[in-house]
């Protein structure tokens, strides 16, 4: 992960210190993981951190059911200047203007559309 966080100083970007973890699944797995401080721009509240899996076999993957993600947006006060530092990731989102910073995930799931705000 120190390379992903070097590259984002060097453009600009501080995703903010990287804090390790770790669990055991239910089935004995240990999961082990990095990621980058998800407070370290809390009046945000829509940029990513990042995480690392390590050699850990994603959580994802241990799912029985089947869902699909069908859409994804991002609502904040300031979407040019939130916009820019998706660039700088590499990231897109489809963005836009909200007077409250906010994330929607649309997914088709085996019950049905549901929606997370």
């Amino acid at each position: 992960m120190s390379v992903e966080v070097r590259n984002l100083l060097k453009v600009g970007y501080d995703p903010g210190r990287v804090l390790s973890g770790s669990r055991v699944t239910s089935n004995g797995d240990r999961l082990c993981w990095e990621l980058t401080d998800p407070d370290t721009h809390p009046q945000n509240k829509v940029l990513p951190f990042l995480i690392d899996w390590k050699k850990s076999q994603h959580p994802s993957l241990q799912l029985d059911a089947v869902i699909g993600i069908t859409d994804f947006e991002a609502y904040h006060p300031d979407p040019e200047g939130v916009q820019e530092i998706f660039k700088k990731m590499n990231v897109a989102i489809n963005l836009r203007y909200g007077t409250e910073p906010g994330l929607v995930l649309y997914m088709d799931t085996p019950r049905g559309q549901v929606t997370l705000t």
